[in-house]
């Protein structure tokens, strides 16, 4: 049985405490609002399986305090989305469906409550990262798969997780290639074959062709070594650029549209880097003046090459 001096011991802790965490801010002061980040966050469905929600307290004298774990958390729409109300996972909201939903944290003893929409969408269009690699037989690689979408404030764009429950990934030719949750395998034969992903909560789907090859990538060549672009001439402004591949068992491809392109000074010249304009080189302005390194790198294997665009009057 416990003793009415270790009762004592055991209220004078308690109210320690209590005032441990009143002495965070003065004894005077009111809780006025509860604020929850992120606020109003809209996410392409895939792109993640959920977000921790916080929710901060704000007290008439100005400071503040992380309420998270004091408020009672709920979601308007359980089926697109829970909250977790228990230790160690309040706030967390995980996703389960397309669609929109609220998501509220109350204070239980003022009653103060706070909001954030959490939109869930799905995707208006689907790019999957290699564009139109070149891979080696008998190697792997994880594919990336991007979505755009619309908001209010224009077009953005997030990056899916590839073990995604709304997304399916295939492959054209399994003979060349196999892909699982965007893990590109590729076989013996060598050959072609289209990689796609597919977003199983609307029609939207994406592509990128693989060429597999039975060499490996030694180097990369870049054509011309070194170019000139004339403002004077308006023929000039733009330099097609060309990237070719060597490869160890002496085959040699045109790699100029399965590399990324990139310009080390796109104040002076800008490069193509999508499909139908890889390696186009172009003067960024009238007036800008210089030499830029244009460089193309094999996105499987990280190797470059590179060239030099420059600029005259």
């Amino acid at each position: 049985m416990k003793s009415f001096k270790t009762d004592i011991v055991m209220v004078a802790l308690l109210a320690m405490a209590a005032l441990g965490f009143m002495s965070c801010h003065s004894s005077s002061a009111k809780l006025v609002s509860i604020t929850i980040t992120p606020a109003d966050q809209v996410s392409v469905h895939g792109a993640a399986t959920g977000y921790q929600f916080t929710a901060i307290g704000t007290f008439s004298d100005g400071k503040v305090l992380n309420y998270t774990s004091e408020v009672t958390w709920s979601s308007s729409e359980p089926a697109v989305a829970t909250v977790g109300t228990t230790a160690g996972v309040t706030g967390y909201v995980t996703v389960l469906s397309v669609g929109a939903t609220t998501i509220t944290a109350v204070e239980p003893y003022t009653h103060l409550s706070g909001s954030a929409l959490l939109s869930i969408v799905t995707p208006s269009t689907l790019t999957i990262t290699p564009e139109n690699p070149v891979m080696t037989t008998g190697k792997s690689h994880q594919f990336t798969a991007i979505a755009s979408y619309l908001t209010s404030s224009g077009t953005a764009t997030q990056s899916l997780l590839s073990s995604a429950p709304s997304k399916t990934w295939s492959s054209s030719n399994p003979l060349v290639a196999t892909v699982s949750n965007g893990l590109v395998t590729t076989l013996a034969s060598s050959g072609t074959t289209t990689i796609t992903v597919q977003d199983l909560d609307s029609p939207v789907f994406g592509t990128t062709m693989l060429l597999v090859t039975t060499g490996t990538l030694s180097f990369i060549t870049v054509t011309p070594v070194s170019a000139d672009i004339s403002i004077s001439s308006s023929p000039g402004l733009s330099r097609q650029l060309t990237a070719t591949g060597t490869y160890d068992d002496a085959t040699i491809l045109d790699l100029t549209e399965h590399v990324n392109w990139y310009s080390a000074a796109t104040g002076t010249v800008v490069v193509g880097n999508i499909t139908g304009s890889k390696g186009l080189a172009t003067a960024a302005t009238l007036t800008s003046f210089g030499t830029a390194t244009i460089t193309a790198t094999d996105p499987i294997s990280s190797i470059t090459g590179t060239a030099s665009v420059t600029v005259t009057p």
